[in-house]
C-alpha cells in the first residue's frame, strides 16, 4: 500500500458487504494500521454461524471491491479477522 488509506472511501466501498453481514448477524469493523488494513467481522448474539462464508473468500471479495472504487490494497496488507480464528 503506497498511501494512507482513506477509511471514508473504504467504507463506502464496503458498505453493501457490511449489510449483508449485518442480516446474517455480524458487523464489520475497518481499520487502517502500519499502511495496511484491518477488516474485524464479529458476531452479535443473533449471528448465524453457516451464513459466514470462508475468511480467504471473504478477503477476495473485500479487494475486489475496493479495486471497483480504485482503492489498491494488496492482498499481503489486508488482515481478515474473524469471530473465531
Amino acid at each position: 500500500m503506497e498511501e494512507p488509506v482513506n477509511l471514508i472511501r473504504v467504507t463506502a466501498a464496503l458498505e453493501e458487504l457490511e449489510a449483508i453481514l449485518r442480516s446474517d448477524g455480524y458487523e464489520l469493523t475497518v481499520t487502517s494500521d502500519k499502511g495496511g488494513l484491518n477488516a474485524q467481522v464479529s458476531a452479535t448474539s443473533e449471528a448465524c454461524p453457516e451464513c459466514l462464508i470462508p475468511k480467504g473468500l471473504f478477503g477476495e471479495i473485500v479487494l475486489e471491491r475496493l479495486q471497483m472504487v480504485g482503492i489498491s490494497v494488496s492482498p499481503d496488507d489486508l488482515v481478515i479477522s474473524y469471530p473465531i480464528d
